[in-house]
């Protein structure tokens, strides 16, 4: 998942410093049971994320941010699990970028095929 906003995305609503907030929700399929870690690179120190996998808070940087590069790490079993996305970013910052990994893997995208969208 990768997010990049520009200054004109909600500009019409919001002012120059408060920024744009964005939610993505869907399911994700593990490629098997084991440990994934993901890793959330924000623009800036006052942009803010939550993370939530199988309807559990796993990230929660939402009124103080410790890093621009966040990595946790959950267990997670070989079945489609909820996952929800909750973002704010201010206009200077402009990009943010999720990837995960598995237990002995390298950071990657979550593929489309791994990545469900909600059910109508």
């Amino acid at each position: 998942l990768r997010v990049w906003l520009g200054r004109g995305v909600g500009a019409a609503s919001l002012s120059a410093d408060s920024g744009t907030q964005a939610r993505w929700a869907g399911f994700i399929q593990p490629l098997g049971t084991q440990n994934y870690s993901f890793s959330f690179r924000l623009g800036g120190q006052n942009d803010r994320v939550q993370l939530w996998i199988a309807d559990q808070l796993i990230l929660d940087q939402w009124t103080s941010l410790s890093s621009t590069r966040l990595v946790v790490t959950t267990m997670l079993p070989n079945s489609v699990v909820a996952f929800q996305l909750q973002l704010l970013q201010h206009f200077s910052s402009n990009s943010a970028v999720l990837t995960w990994a598995e237990s002995a893997g390298q950071y990657q995208p979550i593929s489309t095929t791994n990545f469900l969208r909600p059910f109508a």
